[in-house]
């Protein structure tokens, strides 16, 4: 919502952007199709960043934070990152 507030897009453009959590090759679509494909790639991209993120971060945080970890890469921490 405050990055939706920051970008000047209605609150509910902003909450269909994050709410793709981890499904990078299904919400770029959907946005997409709802609201173009500039703000698709948008949301593309941060399922994207959010999955190299959570790559990154689950080695550091796994000994103490275990839920945390998995839990930061959302619908995939079963069949991609949970290996890690």
């Amino acid at each position: 919502v405050l990055a939706a507030f920051l970008l000047g897009l209605p609150t509910k453009t902003g909450l269909a952007i994050a709410s793709g959590y981890g499904w990078y090759s299904l919400s770029g679509i959907l946005i997409s199709d709802a609201y173009g494909p500039v703000l698709g790639s948008a949301a593309f991209f941060n399922d994207l960043v959010r999955e190299l993120a959570s790559i990154i971060l689950i080695p550091m945080l796994i000994n103490r934070y275990r839920s945390t970890a998995l839990g930061l890469t959302g619908a995939t921490s079963i069949d991609f990152t949970l290996p890690i």
